[in-house]
């Protein structure tokens, strides 16, 4: 009874005090993290994806009022431009005409917006940008709770095996992995 309960706090110690560092090369550690990195780079792409779509929309939603503005405030000026004309005996109406030319440039400007508003708005929708991003953050979300468990179980397979190679003086029980020593000297220094 007594080696037991000594056994017992000999792990706690162990389990207490390990360094998280010699647990990062174990190889099951490093299978669980590259597993995870791969859908953490999906998930980042997606998110960065939809993302920028967003910024887009964002700032094509925002400059169409601007244009819309700018339209409305030269066209209440033509009337005036065009008597301008007249009281400087400019028979080519110039600024009147040029203020026509910038109506049809900002017209098409924003039919042009309108248009990528639109594509962008649809590649959202059904391009699967959306639903990409989503099922990403989905399966990221299940990746990160399944590391944190598989860390945790790592950690406390790694804790039980250093402890009863330290009590019993065996490193050959222990896997190889790059602070296979250091952790097996670690934990010996606890006995």
């Amino acid at each position: 009874m007594t080696i037991n309960y000594e056994f017992n706090a000999f792990m706690n110690r162990v389990r207490e005090g390990l360094p998280e560092h010699l647990l990062e090369g174990h190889p099951d550690f490093v299978r669980r993290r590259e597993a995870f990195n791969e859908v953490n780079a999906r998930y980042e792409k997606a998110k960065a994806a939809f993302s920028r779509a967003i910024g887009v929309v964002t700032q094509l939603e925002k400059s169409l009022p601007r244009l819309q503005s700018d339209y409305d405030k030269l066209k209440a000026r033509l009337p005036e431009l065009a008597m301008q004309a007249i009281e400087e005996r400019d028979v080519k109406f110039t600024a009147a005409v040029d203020a026509r030319r910038e109506l049809e440039r900002i017209k098409f400007e924003m039919e042009a917006r309108n248009d990528a508003l639109a594509r962008v708005r649809r590649d959202i929708a059904f391009g699967g940008l959306q639903r990409e991003a989503e099922s990403a953050a989905i399966e990221h979300s299940s990746a990160t709770e399944q590391l944190d468990k598989g860390v945790r179980r790592d950690r406390e397979d790694l804790v039980q095996v250093l402890a009863r190679a330290s009590w019993d003086d065996t490193i050959e029980v222990l896997p190889e992995w790059p602070a296979r020593n250091e952790a097996f000297a670690f934990a010996r220094n606890l006995l």
